[in-house]
């Protein structure tokens, strides 16, 4: 396994591995009917790594935001961070 920032050691592209996240906000319906946009006017703090897309495994941390929408997210195409505050182990 090469090192932690190397997209292969992460599995970025590899098969497909759906879990389903969930993201709370009051902006249920503007959401479904557009999707989400990284350019619509940030509404909530910027979070612990800045101005994003925060999702959680866990539908009540997202109910503390507003409505819970279930998001279904493969996993294959992103890393994930197990502790934002050290990147090497």
């Amino acid at each position: 396994m090469g090192h932690p920032g190397n997209p292969e050691a992460l599995g970025v592209g590899s098969t497909p591995v759906l879990k389903t996240f969930y993201h709370g906000t009051r902006s249920t319906d503007e959401i479904l009917r557009d999707g989400f946009s990284m350019d619509v006017e940030r509404r909530c703090d910027p979070g612990d790594l800045g101005w994003g897309l925060y999702l959680s495994g866990l539908p009540s941390r997202a109910q503390a935001y507003g409505r819970v929408l279930e998001v279904q997210v493969d996993l294959s195409r992103f890393a994930r961070i197990k502790n934002p505050y050290f990147l090497d182990g």
